[in-house]
């Protein structure tokens, strides 16, 4: 669906941000998490995997505008940008190939896991190009910057706070559920090799080749087949010691499904136990905020089904960080948008837990 809005820049700008990064966004002035870094309405949105660059193309006729924008746009190594209103370049001809390339290097998924600009899991629901956002660099873990999809609308938030001269980072991909040799194919495909922490750990363990990502991986689909705590507990224990000085964020899920099987077994104090192991793993990372004010109503949940003294002071620590967490996804907005979960305050009520 698309929507009458307005372009939002803040303090930001294009500048070239190294050799081998190229052009990207640096901040101009202090930005705070939660703060909104840019709205961008999308140039074009191809949905179902449906081409329509054909639409970009009619628009082009009658926007100059527009195809300024679109060629200044990375396209691969074969195909420097071409700065707005280059001398001695030819804008009377389309170049359908630089449209093609442009939109492929540069596009968003807005699908199930929107939040990322590439998904490995499901198939999307559609693809846009925008122009800002465009210019944002990735880091799988360092970024600052996550973003969400209304309809053709982009928003890009701060999710930690941003100094003076810091480069605006989104991820790219799943900081979780992710193979690093996935996102290794990711970065080749868009030409670049990401240096990030958790990135530069895996790439360690790759070049020594001890076997610990074979290994690893083959810990993780266990974790996937077993259904007791008695028995997901010995692994994720092995899956620590293969973690140690290592990339930790793959003990999420392990984590997350440790803490599922607690609660099956009525055991919600360990439950939410394991359930803030993994939130202590996400928050401030790439991974989706909405995805982290699910895991932390979960564990609200648990400690309120626990029902002791102890537990329900918790969940009520847990409440006040939920309420900073929105502020981060929603802004100022974030009461507004909370007071809509009514289910939710109103199972909280019930144990004299206010909202």
């Amino acid at each position: 669906r698309s929507h009458e809005c307005a372009d939002y820049l803040g303090p930001v700008e294009i500048t070239v941000i190294n050799e081998c990064k190229g052009r990207g966004l640096r901040a101009t002035k202090e930005i705070k998490a939660g703060e909104l870094v840019l709205v961008s309405k999308a140039i074009c949105m191809l949905y179902e995997g449906i081409t329509k660059l054909s639409e970009i193309e009619n628009r082009i006729l009658h926007e100059k505008e527009l195809l300024l924008d679109i060629y200044s746009l990375y396209a691969g190594p074969e195909l420097k940008h071409i700065e707005r209103n280059e001398p001695g370049y030819d804008y009377s001809k389309i170049d359908l190939h630089r449209l093609e390339k442009a939109f492929i290097l540069n596009n968003f998924t807005n699908g199930p896991h929107s939040g990322c600009f590439y998904d490995t899991g499901a198939r999307p629901k559609s693809n846009g190009l925008w122009f800002y956002p465009s210019f944002i660099n990735h880091s799988c873990f360092e970024c600052n910057c996550f973003w969400s999809v209304y309809g053709d609308v982009m928003f890009v938030r701060a999710c930690r706070d941003i100094a003076v001269g810091d480069e605006i980072l989104i991820s790219y991909c799943k900081s979780i559920g992710v193979t690093y040799n996935e996102k290794v194919q990711l970065f080749n495909r868009f030409g670049f090799d990401c240096t990030c922490t958790l990135c530069e750990m895996d790439k360690k363990d790759e070049e020594n080749n001890n076997g610990i990502h074979e290994r690893r991986n083959q810990l993780l689909e266990q974790v996937k087949s077993l259904e007791t705590s008695d028995a997901i507990v010995p692994v994720i224990q092995q899956l620590e010691k293969l973690s140690e000085g290592q990339n930790p964020m793959y003990l999420v899920d392990p984590y997350y499904d440790l803490g599922l099987a607690y609660s099956d077994e009525e055991k919600y104090v360990q439950a939410a136990e394991a359930m803030t192991k993994a939130y202590q793993l996400i928050t401030g990372t790439a991974v989706s905020q909405h995805v982290i004010l699910i895991l932390i109503w979960n564990i609200i949940h648990e400690l309120v089904k626990a029902g002791d003294d102890d537990s329900m002071q918790k969940a009520r620590v847990w409440v006040s960080t939920m309420k900073n967490e929105a502020k981060i996804v929603f802004g100022k907005n974030s009461d507004n948008v909370l007071s809509t979960a009514t289910e939710f305050i109103a199972f909280l009520r019930q144990y004299d837990i206010e909202f």
